[in-house]
């Protein structure tokens, strides 16, 4: 999990999660089996709670700054 909580690295991770959707919407189209297409929405998932995580944290440091 990454540290850093800049907007840099919330920005990247949500690239990083749209990259991985066009990607799994991509082998579902070229037929991919319902194992490779659950192991890509649990790369998904995992992404979306690490950017949650990091928000979270985000938020946090945020609140106690202002």
């Amino acid at each position: 999990m990454r540290t850093t909580t800049t907007y840099g690295s919330h920005d990247e991770e949500l690239r990083h999660i749209g990259d991985l959707v066009i990607v799994r919407r991509a082998i579902a189209a070229r037929g991919a089996s319902e194992a490779e297409l659950a192991e890509c929405d649990a790369v998904i998932d995992a992404a979306r709670r690490r950017l949650a995580a990091e928000a979270k944290v985000g938020a946090a440091r945020f609140a106690t700054a202002a």
